[in-house]
């Protein structure tokens, strides 16, 4: 078949082809491979009464071509082999897109074997999956999960819809995110998409709200500490910075109104301000329940206080159950919490560590 009675779509593309009908003959009398030069008619078949039938009588039956763009389990046809709209209603079984988000989420399921404290698949808005996610952090019990939601902006990869069809629906993305009744506070979204600056082409791009979020985790741990708000002008200026990359735009600028009811279902709106530019304007978790806990900054507290007590108890673990080693475990761990305490991550704490805690029934029983 000739090579440009191909068709291809939005979001799909001719990974590597060849066709004798865009070899072209030269003017010294030598012939090479030209794309497109059928269509452009300017190829050797493309003359009167030539056809590749020529080229082979001529000798020309052997080519050869480097191999790029392969197969290697992704659809080539695909521009976004992982797109939402092609994991929907699918299942580890029935798609190996789906399949291979699931396993890369499973692979860091283990605290033991992946070291991390957040976590997120950027793009990614399919609920099973992004649930999962959630899951597996919950289970760890020291990560964070930043997941996309669905009914924001849709990149042109997903369907061949306008432009007008792909934005941000603020109602639509409340009421899927609240069907799915979420609760959980090792889990967290941000709305909008946002328009960043690509540094290496200078190319406007857009990119899911995880992208941000986690640059501006980053960023706030750096200036401040990992228990100060990552939001507000001070640390979620996204104009100013704060998410490591230079932002530009929103898909879609928030009303107040839109703030507000997006806050209200634990979404983070990215808002757009005349004077001050775009800044992340929420640091809720996605715990439904009142708590200090429905709050970034918190979770990310007692997963890094987790992380650092844990590692003090390490040093002690299979040592004999003694007051001498209680002593020892709360000389390392009380000046840590005071540390904590003096950079304003606690109001006050506590450790108890003695025989109310550990008796001597669970002494007995090692």
């Amino acid at each position: 078949d000739n090579i440009n009675s191909f068709t291809t779509t939005s979001r799909t593309e001719v990974g590597t082809a060849f066709s004798m009908d865009d070899v072209v003959s030269a003017s010294n009398g030598t012939y090479h491979y030209d794309s497109g030069s059928r269509k452009g008619g300017y190829s050797y078949s493309a003359t009167s009464g030539k056809t590749y039938k020529d080229l082979l009588d001529a000798g020309y039956d052997r080519f050869t071509t480097p191999m790029f763009g392969g197969f290697d389990g992704l659809d080539v046809t695909e521009k976004e082999p992982f797109r939402n709209t092609g994991l929907s209603d699918k299942t580890q079984l029935t798609s190996y897109a789906f399949n291979t988000i699931k396993r890369a989420i499973d692979t860091v399921r283990d605290a033991e074997f992946i070291e991390a404290n957040l976590m997120t698949v950027p793009g990614i808005t399919n609920s099973t999956l992004t649930k999962r996610l959630i899951d597996n952090c919950e289970d760890r019990g020291d990560v964070l999960a930043i997941i996309d939601i669905e009914n924001d902006s849709i990149p042109p990869t997903e369907n061949d819809s306008d432009l007008t069809a792909r934005l941000p629906n603020v109602s639509s993305a409340i009421t899927s995110l609240k069907a799915r009744s979420i609760n959980s506070s090792y889990g967290c979204c941000f709305y909008p998409f946002v328009q960043i600056r690509d540094t290496e082409t200078g190319r406007l791009v857009d990119v899911p709200p995880s992208v941000v979020a986690l640059g501006t985790f980053g960023s706030s741990q750096a200036r401040s500490e990992v228990w100060f708000a990552p939001a507000g002008f001070t640390r979620g200026g996204l104009t100013s910075g704060a998410a490591g990359i230079p932002v530009t735009n929103v898909k879609l600028r928030l009303t107040s109104k839109d703030r507000d009811n997006l806050y209200n279902v634990n979404i983070n709106p990215i808002a757009s301000f005349p004077n001050e530019g775009l800044v992340v304007f929420g640091q809720k978790t996605l715990q439904v329940s009142r708590s200090a806990l429905d709050r970034i900054n918190v979770r990310r507290l007692m997963i890094f206080v987790k992380k650092e007590i844990s590692r003090i108890a390490n040093g002690i673990l299979f040592e004999p159950n003694v007051q001498a080693t209680w002593d020892r475990f709360t000389a390392a761990v009380n000046p840590f919490l005071a540390d904590v305490k003096a950079r304003f991550g606690l109001t006050d704490f506590r450790v108890v560590l003695d025989n109310t805690t550990t008796t001597d029934d669970l002494i007995d029983r090692n």
